[in-house]
């Protein structure tokens, strides 16, 4: 199986690259000094491998032995879980046990991953972490080990995190306007640290591949999807027109499938990362189900549209947006969110008129208890340039999570 080459950390001295930490590491740390068994979910290329990597430096430099510390990934070769921890056994001539720190990455592509590491957990008190790149199928497993796991969300690079990898951190308190919006539609377009460290990538042929791996192997490996390319005839769709509110009957009518199969492959898109679905916010939760949603590219990076639609992407991106709201198809606003109630409208223009207003005014007539903010080109009486968006929700405490509960919403 090649345990050497996935494991160059067992040679005297060796320690992974990586000296720039997401700003989640340390509570990832903690989780795994813990005991828990820790997973991390997320997008691919947002560096969840890069953090397992980050985390075996961490344990050699506290004194746990080289060989002790084991990494396998399931994306690089196909193998079945138990026999890749008894090869592992046989390499260190012994059972796994509390002192071993067991890496696995990409575990969704082991078939019963949950159980299968629970009985792992649960015979050897191991320290383990697990990552991968489907949440349906991750959020599923760790179901089976409540109370013996720990999981969290890796997200894509928020601006500052963009401007800490970039080395250029102290733009984000700047007074330089023109210069940090520059770097906003920098980092619109490279929200992935291996983006932002390596400038010599292809920023839209590194996306490209992402999704493209994404949707015609990760998805069809695991779920019983027939047609690869209606996947990516969804997502070019939704690329091209983010924010579209869709019908499922009438798609599946110009597509010439059933309605049934639109939308479970707008739910695979959605358990691969790849798009975020927006529901039309009422009180009623049943009422909101039956409302038509509307879809966004996960990552303003895999829009292919105007500015003011990249804009109004990455507003969705930033703020985790899982609702928007519209009134009688008169009155909208584009994004909603919860505890507190705070609605959002994104107007990428230089000045406002009293009618950009009307939709944010009528929510706040319907929703008394709301804020209400106009998101902006530029600062206008009180509103919030889109490029200071992250700013306005820290110093307002409104800084959304990602959130487990909200993978499968």
């Amino acid at each position: 199986m090649e345990l050497e080459r996935q494991n160059p950390h067992w040679e005297k001295d060796h320690l992974y690259p990586y000296e720039r930490k997401r700003f989640g590491f340390e509570e990832i740390k903690k989780s795994s000094d813990s005991g828990l068994v820790t997973a991390m979910y997320g997008l691919r290329r947002v560096g969840k491998t890069v953090i397992q990597k980050q985390l075996i430096n961490e344990a050699i430099k506290k004194g746990v032995g080289r060989p002790d510390i084991f990494y396998f990934s399931f994306d690089e070769k196909t193998a079945d879980f138990w026999e890749v921890v008894h090869e592992y056994e046989k390499q260190i001539g012994k059972k796994v046990s509390r002192a071993n720190y067991l890496f696995f990455d990409e575990i969704q592509k082991v078939p019963d991953w949950g159980a299968k590491v629970k009985t792992l957990y649960d015979t050897s008190s191991a320290h383990i972490a697990v990552s991968g790149s489907n949440s349906s199928l991750l959020r599923k497993g760790g179901e089976s080990m409540a109370g013996r796991i720990s999981e969290f969300v890796v997200p894509e690079l928020s601006f500052k995190e963009f401007l800490y990898f970039k080395g250029r951190e102290e733009l984000y308190a700047s007074s330089l306007e023109e210069t940090v919006e520059n770097e906003f539609w920098d980092f619109i377009k490279k929200p992935l640290p291996e983006l932002v460290i390596n400038s010599a990538l292809d920023q839209k042929a590194y996306v490209e591949t992402i999704s493209r791996k994404i949707i015609f192997e990760d998805l069809p490996a695991v779920f019983p999807i027939d047609e690869p390319a209606l996947l990516s005839t969804l997502f070019s769709l939704i690329c091209k027109n983010p924010g579209m509110m869709l019908e499922y009957n009438a798609l599946a009518s110009d597509l010439g499938r059933d309605r049934q199969t639109i939308s479970k492959y707008l739910d695979y898109l959605r358990y691969g990362f790849l798009v975020r679905k927006v529901s039309n916010y009422s009180k009623n939760q049943l009422t909101m189900e039956k409302k038509l949603k509307k879809f966004y590219p996960a990552l303003a990076c895999f829009a292919d549209a105007s500015k003011d639609k990249e804009v109004e992407t990455v507003v969705a991106q930033m703020l985790k947006a899982r609702y928007f709201w519209n009134f009688s198809n008169r009155y909208e606003v584009d994004f909603v969110c919860l505890k507190p109630l705070c609605a959002y409208e994104v107007k990428y223009q230089e000045s406002m008129t009293k009618g950009d207003m009307d939709g944010l005014d009528r929510f706040r007539t319907r929703f008394k208890e709301a804020r209400i903010k106009l998101v902006t080109k530029k600062k206008f009486m009180g509103t919030v340039p889109y490029y200071r968006l992250e700013n306005f929700l820290e110093d307002n405490k409104l800084q959304p999570t990602v959130r487990i509960e909200d993978l499968l919403h």
